[in-house]
């Protein structure tokens, strides 16, 4: 009897929740050592939360646009290949915000959101393809666990190398991190299964696996789960520390509301053993609900520094609460025929909460005050707690 490959590894090299969440976790330390930084330079070198706000809503755009490729670069080449190249990419992302231009810090942005964005498709199918789709509830904390630490830890490592040892330890740590993620990749030896091998056949119109997306109910109510939790982590890590500042904090006190609301993803095991007793329907419901609440009190906490500190960290545990459950809605939805296809449009709802809520804060701050953001969000999360309701029971 032949013995697979993968089982004479080492158990830190087996494909599995935790060596996924560790592999995964590298990665996104680099990118979250600079997701401080981004937005505060950006709030520097434009001059105001507007110009930042229309700065990362092109980004957004050109990422939205660009991650329909990403299907059919996966249908022509291996997972790996593309695994390789965005990580690639991804390290150059910290090379161009290194060079503190006004020009090269969309660049650097762009690098890093459309890395992130492609390396989570890939990375979604590689978890579908080595865990089986009953232990989703149970494998998806402990990812998330393992990813913890990297955002938790990033953002206020990040400026904290900026600022007292040099802006380019910072950079410099962001691009290591990312090339030790590939190193992983590589020792892991994953393989691509047969099934997703390069084919000759043309692959299909992106309009049409949009389509058949959006006549999915289960997939429209995975997105719109999606969508509404990435636009709060969206308001923590671009406005966040751009509220701190405003309101007198320092930039460090900045990086240190994100890591704060990032290190609430040590919760997710108890979010998981939560769900599996009294199902993912309330905790998604009651995790939109707190989120809600706490955004909010943030605006009527403005521009108390710590009060808004404070809210940001409540509704962090919702936020993260929902990243613990709120994909297991897709995961358990998606058909295996139609994974990368149906994959590739799930995770564009990274791109549209980047682009959509940035799009609405830049005409709102053009007519209200900074607080008006904060209540436009509140009101997104209390409609998710209502569509919440179709999440199926037994789920």
């Amino acid at each position: 009897m032949t013995v697979p490959a993968a089982a004479l590894r080492p158990w830190l090299l087996r494909p599995g929740p935790a060596t996924f969440g560790m592999m995964f976790a590298t990665g996104a330390f680099g990118r979250a050592l600079v997701m401080t930084l981004i937005p505060l330079e950006a709030y520097v070198l434009m001059g105001n939360e507007r110009n930042a706000s229309l700065m990362f809503m092109s980004v957004a755009l050109v990422n939205l646009l660009l991650g329909f490729g990403v299907p059919a670069l996966i249908h022509r080449f291996r997972r790996r290949r593309i695994y390789w190249a965005c990580g690639i990419i991804a390290a150059m992302g910290p090379l161009f915000l290194a060079m503190n231009m006004a020009a090269m810090l969309p660049l650097g942005s762009l690098c890093r959101e459309f890395a992130g964005t492609s390396l989570l498709i890939v990375q979604n199918l590689y978890i579908m393809d080595h865990i089986k789709r009953r232990d989703f509830v149970r494998s998806e904390p402990i990812r998330l666990m393992f990813q913890a630490i990297a955002w938790g830890i990033g953002p206020y490592a990040g400026i904290m190398l900026y600022n007292r040892v040099d802006p380019w330890a910072a950079y410099g740590v962001a691009m290591a991190a990312s090339l030790a993620e590939l190193l992983y990749f590589h020792l892991m030896g994953i393989r691509d299964m047969a099934l997703v091998a390069p084919r000759a056949a043309k692959p299909r119109s992106p309009l049409r696996f949009i389509k058949r997306f959006a006549v999915q109910p289960r997939l429209r109510l995975a997105y719109a789960i999606a969508f509404s939790r990435s636009c709060w982590w969206v308001l923590l890590n671009v406005y966040g520390p751009i509220y701190m500042v405003k309101t007198g904090a320092t930039p460090e006190q900045g990086g240190l509301v994100v890591t704060c609301g990032n290190l609430m993803l040590f919760s997710t095991m108890g979010v998981g053993w939560v769900a599996r007793r009294i199902g993912t329907r309330l905790v998604i419901m009651g995790a939109f609900a707190l989120s809600g609440c706490a955004t909010l009190a943030t605006a009527f906490a403005y521009p108390s520094p710590w009060a808004g500190f404070g809210f940001f960290v409540i509704g962090a545990l919702g936020a993260v609460a929902l990243d613990a459950v709120g994909g297991v809605v897709f995961l358990r939805a998606v058909r295996a025929r139609e994974r990368p296809e149906m994959t590739m449009v799930y995770v564009t709802f990274i791109q549209t909460s980047q682009f959509i809520p940035t799009a609405v804060f830049a005409i709102l701050l053009t007519l209200f005050d900074f607080p008006v953001i904060f209540v436009a969000t509140s009101a997104l999360l209390f409609w998710a707690v209502w569509i919440s309701r179709h999440v199926p029971r037994g789920m």
